[in-house]
């Protein structure tokens, strides 16, 4: 990843990233739990846990809509490899 962001603010970037990367499991799992037992509550259990599985690719597409809206900074003296 150091390779892609700029030097003197590395540190913010990966630090970013870990708050990211840490935040995910407990955000999923309170999410999850939610759906589960509001939909179990109504329905049944079964029927809540199947919903709950379904949100993980419904809210991966709501994440991928929204990076789409992030602009990428112009990198100036980047040096590439040419072959």
């Amino acid at each position: 990843m150091t390779e892609i962001i700029p030097k003197a603010s590395a540190g913010r970037y990966m630090g970013m990233s870990n708050i990211v990367e840490a935040t995910n499991g407990p955000f999923a799992t309170a999410i999850g739990g939610m759906i589960m037992f509001t939909i179990g509550a109504a329905a049944s259990q079964a029927v809540g846990a199947r919903a709950a599985m379904l949100a993980g690719p419904v809210l991966f597409v709501i994440g991928s809509a929204l990076l789409t809206q992030v602009r990428e900074p112009r990198r100036e003296g980047l040096i590439t490899a040419t072959t």
